[in-house]
């Protein structure tokens, strides 16, 4: 999918600051005590001088605290109205669970975050509230080691307040740049977050692809993940990737072709057999029970681990942004090439807000981000749900 930057906004105006050396602050807790200390919250004046409109109730559309109302901010002062400061809401993480080294957590999330050409899907809203949403719902109650997100392709909050500033708000400080290629003209919304030191890292950009799939860098990234506990450290391997999205019968020779060409990636980076391997991301294949999963994942040389709790779909037909399916499309899946797990299991969850928010869903002729209550916002929906996919947790034990 073609992707630009938004440089501007229907609704309310924006001036920024980004958190400080988030991520730095996390390698050096981390590398030192095998703990992270809680990031300073990430925060964001809204209004725009000489003339600020904001209000507390902008924070609140983007599901964000207000902190304080002024007239100049972080900028030039407001000749008539003002501006306000809002932050990440706090949101303590003591996992009822206790962390172990040789227990590794993945999250696969398609967060649908795509360019406002495609329409208006209340892209901000929904990117300002799925950090929180994931720290209050699963790293409450567990730790998340690593979250590989698909269909990031802004990944803002609010103008020069990004997703991955949100994320190190709640304990994810390291991540690596999305997925792209000079020769496409949008990235591939492909990218790896991770509560640990990535200490090793590689992308790579299928050559088989179909379009419109193909305007977009989709592919592999690689992480190379050292998980730090009491000063002992263990290495986990971790490869994001989206493949072709549906668009004819043509399509399954293309996700063949592509779990060829990630297969290879793999074996390329030479990971010893000792440690273990994960492959996540949307396959855009239905499973588990169909013979084009089975030759996926015969080709990919992973295998499928059990599917526990309620859901057994990561899109499902009560989904209040798109409701279809039931499908299983979205997967964690171990080598079988690698060190193998001795429990594993996928989790799918309906990661939702606590309660419900507005967005735009029709704007003629705005490709830009538009508020919800805004004049230029032809029809506005209530929505719980943070994107079309639901999440999949996958949890992986492993021997010392």
């Amino acid at each position: 999918m073609w992707y630009e930057t938004p440089s501007k906004m229907e609704g309310f105006n924006v001036v920024a600051g980004r958190p400080l050396v988030l991520a730095m602050l996390g390698f050096f807790l981390s590398s030192t005590c095998g703990c992270l200390a809680s990031a300073p919250q990430a925060t964001v004046w809204l209004g725009t001088s000489p003339f600020c409109a904001a209000s507390s109730r902008d924070c609140d559309l983007m599901g964000l605290s207000y902190v304080r109302s002024d007239t100049s901010g972080d900028g030039l002062p407001c000749l008539r109205g003002e501006k306000v400061l809002c932050e990440a809401p706090m949101i303590p993480l003591n996992p009822a669970t206790p962390d172990r080294l040789t227990k590794f957590t993945v999250v696969q999330y398609n967060i649908m975050d795509r360019p406002f050409w495609v329409g208006q899907e209340g892209q901000w809203e929904r990117v300002c509230r799925i950090p929180q949403a994931l720290a209050r719902s699963i790293a409450t109650q567990e730790a998340i080691d690593v979250i590989v997100f698909n269909e990031s392709f802004s990944g803002i909050c609010a103008q020069n307040l990004h997703l991955t500033d949100l994320l190190a708000s709640y304990g994810w400080p390291h991540y690596l740049p999305t997925v792209s290629a000079w020769w496409k003209p949008s990235d591939g919304g492909i990218f790896i977050a991770s509560k640990w030191p990535i200490v090793v890292s590689e992308d790579m950009v299928y050559k088989s692809c179909r379009f419109p799939d193909c305007l977009a860098a989709k592919g592999v990234q690689y992480a190379g993940i050292e998980k730090v506990l009491n000063g002992h450290t263990k290495r986990y391997h971790v490869f994001g990737t989206h493949l072709q999205a549906w668009g004819g019968p043509q399509v399954a020779a293309v996700r063949s072709e592509q779990a060829r060409e990630l297969a290879r990636f793999v074996e390329q980076q030479e990971i010893p057999s000792t440690e273990p391997v994960l492959l996540a991301g949307d396959f855009n294949t239905r499973g588990p029970g169909n013979p084009q999963f089975q030759a996926l994942i015969d080709s990919l040389g992973v295998s499928m681990p059990p599917i526990v709790g309620e859901r057994k779909a990561t899109m499902d037909v009560d989904n209040s942004l798109f409701g279809r399916g039931p499908w299983w499309v979205d997967y964690v899946l171990p080598s079988n090439a690698h060190q193998q797990p001795t429990k594993s299991e996928l989790h799918v969850v309906a990661l939702r807000p606590e309660r419900e928010f507005a967005i735009c869903v029709e704007a003629r002729l705005r490709p830009f981000y538009v508020a919800p209550y805004a004049t230029a916002c032809r029809k506005t929906r209530h929505v719980r749900d943070l994107s079309d996919h639901y999440p999949v947790i996958g949890r992986f034990d492993y021997a010392n």
